[in-house]
């Protein structure tokens, strides 16, 4: 049973818009489940008498040492809720928040308590596979509908979703699961195995490209060629190597090229390119007999080319972006020890807004505290996938990837709330425990 209910945890935490209202409190489907699975163990935890084990806890450095994770999250967990009711304005928003935090808490620990075999491991893998089919037959869906006029259930017309709130975290979870899949794709032996991962890649690939989300490009882009230098310079297995590199961007170019069969009317080329210049293409319909300017989405919608003009502006993601770095500097600087909570930002900044950064977010919420304990927590799991990455180096840059995946799209947008950020701070996180659990076995 245990395994069935973790089982749809893992599947279910990136379907973030499946949810349900109980006395207006919006309950995600992924946190039912969480919370069933946490109903299902009270039985189990009762019988062993849980008083004993607790005191001789408190008192005991080995159980502090063993369980540093949850220590860790635990302490940031508290100062964040500290600083929400000091600071943070809007108390019942604090503390709805700090349950789901503390939800997502508890689904690391669960997550990493499970697997702690290689065959729970790769169990895990293999749903968030399936999970991210289901998306990808989703979006696919989205893009089709919208070309055609229907209703695609875009929350920004032109780019895919899936079951996310927005394009930009669908984008965030592609790139993890893209890191996921690269090392197991180059060590994939049977031809079953071989096309259904790079199947899935070209998926992944397709409808990053759709979600139009630039930060899940830099980090796929990164990956790839840190594994690839990864794999030239210590692994030295060329030809495989070449072999391995050109079916990859065979299937990189060919995720390209579908997705110019009119599944999107952005300027891909156009936001690829502003990865690096931070503009955007703007089209104008001018008037020709007042000389207004009148804003034109598609350069295809100007009847009249004569009266096209062409600019390029400062993108306005990254001038907000860039508005949100500042104001969380300030905050940060004015509350540096007790921070305002998982409300402060928006109760001083404005309904909707947020830090559009991971870390910002954990230290405008718990101050340098809070921080320093969540970089303390991310330290540890780099430092034991450097540890294992000798002894298993698929295992540890699968762990190194999605870390990756995770941070660098969480340095543009804030994913602290997202339950499926922490589905793979538990899957890293137990990954050095498979490989030294394995080593004692042996």
């Amino acid at each position: 049973m245990l395994k069935i209910l973790i089982s749809l945890l893992i599947f279910t935490l990136p379907f973030e818009t499946l949810q349900f209202s109980i006395s207006g409190l919006d309950i995600r489907l992924n946190q039912a489940i969480l919370a069933i699975t946490v109903l299902s163990l009270i039985p189990k935890i009762i019988k062993q008498d849980p008083t004993k084990d607790i005191l001789k806890n408190i008192t005991s450095i080995d159980w502090y040492y063993n369980n540093i994770h949850l220590v860790l999250l635990s302490l940031m967990w508290l100062i964040i809720l500290i600083g929400g009711i000091i600071n943070g304005g809007d108390l019942k928003t604090t503390i709805v928040r700090n349950i789901v935090l503390l939800g997502y808490i508890i689904v690391f620990y669960t997550i990493y308590k499970y697997i702690n075999t290689r065959d729970r491991l790769y169990q895990a893998f293999n749903i968030i596979f399936l999970s991210t089919g289901v998306l990808i037959l989703i979006s696919l869906y989205e893009a089709i509908t919208f070309q055609l006029g229907w209703n695609s259930f875009q929350i920004f017309p032109g780019r895919v979703d899936a079951l996310l709130p927005e394009p930009n975290w669908f984008g965030m979870w592609l790139a993890i699961v893209y890191a996921i899949i690269l090392p197991l794709a180059f060590v994939a032996k049977e031809f079953k195995q071989q096309f259904l991962l790079w199947f899935l890649l070209l998926g992944v690939v397709l409808m990053s490209i759709l979600s139009v989300t630039r930060a899940s490009w830099l980090a796929i882009i990164i990956i790839t060629a840190i594994y690839i230098l990864y794999q030239a310079i210590f692994v030295r297995k060329y030809i495989k190597l070449l072999n391995f590199v050109i079916v990859l961007f065979a299937v990189v170019f060919g995720a390209a090229g579908m997705s110019q069969l009119g599944l999107t009317d952005f300027n891909l080329k156009d936001r690829f390119t502003s990865i690096i210049s931070q503009e955007t293409t703007y089209y104008y319909e001018v008037d020709s007999n007042t000389g207004e300017k009148k804003a034109m989405g598609d350069i295809n919608d100007i009847k009249n080319k004569d009266n096209l003009l062409v600019e390029k502006q400062t993108d306005i993601n990254v001038i907000s972006r860039k508005d949100g770095y500042i104001n969380a500097g300030v905050i940060i600087y004015k509350y540096i020890f007790t921070g305002v909570g998982l409300a402060g930002y928006e109760n001083m900044v404005g309904e909707g807004y947020n830090t559009n950064n991971l870390l910002l977010a954990v230290a405008v919420a718990g101050g340098i505290f809070a921080i320093s304990v969540f970089l303390s927590f991310l330290y540890i799991i780099t430092k034991q996938g450097f540890i294992i990455i000798k002894k298993d180096s698929v295992l540890a840059t699968i762990l190194f990837g999605s870390m990756l995946a995770t941070l660098i799209t969480g340095m543009f947008n804030d994913n602290l709330l997202m339950g499926f950020t922490w589905l793979i701070f538990g899957i890293v996180a137990s990954i050095p425990e498979v490989v030294w659990a394995e080593e004692v076995r042996e």
